[in-house]
């Protein structure tokens, strides 16, 4: 009964380390907000910048299996993509809002995309 009472006390103790997770990840996000923002502004200036890294980022992660020829092209139009995490104020801050600006192609019309997780 001692060692069941203890693993309770364990139990308890993993919430607290999950309250106390979370608060850094929403203090941690808040924070780094700013910076984010003004690593947009750079890379909008960098003409080519996100294909450049999509195309950087397919070897080492595997990326490129997923994608075939036809959304290579479409990714070539990608202008700008933000990972976000909309509830990080106020909420669960372990959502993440993952945003693509695509400008006009011959697969599309100019538009943004955007998916919530």
């Amino acid at each position: 009964e001692d060692v069941e009472k203890h693993f309770e006390q364990l139990a308890a103790l993993e919430k607290d380390f999950e309250k106390v997770d979370l608060e850094i990840l929403r203090e941690t996000t808040l924070r780094q907000r700013p910076l984010f923002e003004k690593r947009d502004v750079i890379t909008n200036a960098i003409p080519g910048f996100w294909p450049h890294v999509l195309e950087d980022a397919s070897g080492p992660t595997g990326f490129d299996e997923y994608v075939t020829p036809e959304d290579a092209e479409v990714l070539t139009h990608v202008t700008e993509i933000k990972v976000a995490r909309p509830n990080a104020e106020k909420g669960d801050p372990r959502d993440i809002e993952i945003v693509f600006k695509i400008k006009e192609n011959d697969f599309m019309p100019a538009q943004t995309i955007t998916k919530l997780f």
